[in-house]
């Protein structure tokens, strides 16, 4: 089972100066750290081929985020209806917030926290519009979308991490062996979401928006906008070296393993990597029974 899976999925890491996906290396294979921002990262990603005729997820993670050595921004997007947003949004979200970080400034970013939860929902905001304008991703396409940016030093004090999502990826952070949600589930599930859906003339049909669709944010979507809307739910945290791990995963995973799990397996194997901790994580969700497509993130803070 194990060598199939690992098989049938990819451990990929992007960077801004290449287009094209490379093998994250270990760092215990390499003389020099691997990483910058963090001390080691990993993803893994299947389709799920037994339940899912398609791969509909896309990532990016980038070290040394917009050239800063002290930077980590690591994202996941759940497409739905095809693959056309997600992709759309790996390409082009993270390059929107760094516009918007440039304009804030390194010791803005560092002194002014607030202005960086602003620039995600911004950024959130302003890739949507993207979307609605590319001519590429159909008006009943979307994505769930869950992102996270590291930034500073635990030796000066000044690290943090900002999180944002819409709809139900999650980013799960350990402290001291427990695990602290970052996120929120925007599903029909989430009675404040739904009372949102029905106060704009929507309803709830067979656990659906209006019969459709399960999430009540994403981004994309533009043919339901005005229900499933693209503002994110915001955290940020300041970071210390009680924070040792940090999981940003799809659905796929979070529907049948808890937020403590994920936590416990991951400290459980801590003397992996990164990568083959995504991908061991990875193939407990699916002997776990998740039968949607599956993209995990592991980081070592």
């Amino acid at each position: 089972m194990e060598n199939t899976q690992q098989n049938n999925s990819s451990t990929q890491s992007e960077a801004s100066n290449n287009n094209k996906d490379e093998q994250v290396t270990d760092n215990e294979e390499s003389n020099e750290p691997t990483f910058k921002g963090v001390k080691d990262v990993g993803v893994c990603s299947d389709q799920n081929w037994k339940y899912r005729r398609r791969m509909e997820d896309a990532h990016f993670i980038e070290d040394s985020f917009n050239g800063n050595p002290t930077q980590a921004f690591f994202a996941v997007y759940d497409g739905h209806g095809g693959k056309e947003c997600a992709n759309f949004c790996a390409d082009n979200l993270h390059k929107v917030l760094k516009i918007k970080l440039d304009a804030i400034g390194k010791d803005g970013i560092i002194e002014e926290p607030h202005s960086v939860i602003e620039a995600l929902k911004e950024t959130y905001l302003e890739t949507d519009n993207k979307i609605k304008d590319s001519g590429t991703v159909p008006g009943h396409h979307g994505c769930t979308s869950v992102t996270c940016l590291i930034t500073g030093s635990i030796k000066d004090g000044t690290r943090q991490l900002f999180c944002a999502n819409a709809g139900d990826g999650r980013a799960v952070l350990c402290r001291e062996g427990k695990a602290i949600r970052l996120t929120e589930d925007h599903k029909v599930s989430n009675e404040a979401e739904a009372n949102r859906v029905k106060a704009v003339g929507g309803f709830i049909n067979n656990g659906r928006v209006n019969g459709q669709i399960i999430i009540t944010r994403s981004l994309g979507d533009h043919l339901m906008k005005e229900y499933i809307i693209g503002e994110p739910f915001t955290q940020y945290e300041k970071l210390t070296e009680k924070d040792t791990h940090l999981i940003v995963a799809c659905d796929g995973l979070w529907d049948v393993v808890e937020d403590q799990q994920a936590v416990d397996f991951v400290l459980q194997n801590d003397s992996l990597s990164a990568s083959d901790l995504a991908k061991k994580l990875l193939i407990k969700a699916l002997q776990d029974g998740s039968t949607d497509n599956l993209s995990i993130i592991v980081v070592k803070l």
